[in-house]
Parts: C-alpha cells; structure tokens; sequence
C-alpha cells in the first residue's frame, strides 16, 4: 500500500460513507419497526 494524500482521502471518504450506510439503515429498520406498530424502541 502507498501511502499518499489521495488513499487517506479515499479511505477517509470511505469510513464516512460507511457511517452514514449505517445510520441510513438504522432509520430504515426504525420506520419498519413504526410501520409494523410496535412501539418499543430496542437500543444496540
């Protein structure tokens, strides 16, 4: 692995991406969970 300017950009870009997937399916599952009319909330 080089390590330059660009891959710690790409590898910065790729860890906040992956953050927001994770918060994006959260939400997901919790408005699945509010559809289905469960009412209790579970906390990882």
């Amino acid at each position: 692995m080089h390590h330059t300017r660009a891959t710690a950009g790409g590898f910065l870009i790729a860890q906040f991406l992956r953050q927001l997937i994770r918060q994006f399916m959260r939400l997901l599952s919790d408005r699945r969970r509010q559809a289905r009319g469960q009412g209790n909330r579970n906390c990882d």
